[in-house]
């Protein structure tokens, strides 16, 4: 199931939007919207929803629910991951973590935090993640069995009422 933004609560009804002479978001300018933004429902990326997603994708890892991982991202996301390997689509992202967690993370704990964020555009936003990882078999850049730590970062879109990661780049912390 996609994630749901919690920013989806902030949209108003676009009749009344009409009748207000504003768009459901004033625009950071603070200009008043013409006819043609009447019924354009702009919503905002904001902080609290990406930590939301991130607890959401630490859950769905925990739980070796690649599905429920892969419902995070767009359809047509792009992942890099720590090797450097480019996946593309949320259907390679789902069957390329499936297939590790079915080696050697498949008893793995992921703890993760929003370290930074912030909203670069109407909708889209920039975080980053730190991580830590326990109890998987040989892997990473160093093929240890060792606590692993690194930093995400995430490209994320407001996409018709989901929050969803567009981009995301991981990064294994080797100092």
């Amino acid at each position: 199931m996609p994630f749901r933004s919690l920013t989806s609560q902030h949209r108003s009804n676009p009749v009344s939007q009409k009748a207000q002479g504003t768009s459901p978001q004033h625009w950071r300018s603070g200009r008043r919207c013409s006819t043609a933004d009447v019924g354009r429902i702009l919503t905002l990326v904001n902080e609290r929803d990406v930590s939301a997603l991130v607890r959401e994708v630490e859950a769905a890892w925990n739980t070796h629910d690649m599905t429920r991982f892969a419902a995070c991202f767009a359809v047509d996301a792009d992942f890099v991951n720590v090797g450097g390997m480019w996946w593309k689509g949320r259907p390679e992202i789902e069957q390329r973590h499936a297939a590790v967690h079915a080696g050697p993370f498949r008893e793995s704990v992921l703890t993760q935090e929003l370290a930074a964020f912030r909203e670069v555009g109407p909708g889209v936003g920039l975080a980053h993640i730190t991580w830590q990882l326990v109890g998987h078999a040989p892997s990473g850049p160093r093929q240890t069995t060792d606590v692993r730590r690194g930093i995400q970062t995430w490209t994320v879109r407001a996409h018709d009422g989901v929050l969803e990661i567009v981009a995301a780049q991981n990064t294994d912390a080797l100092g």
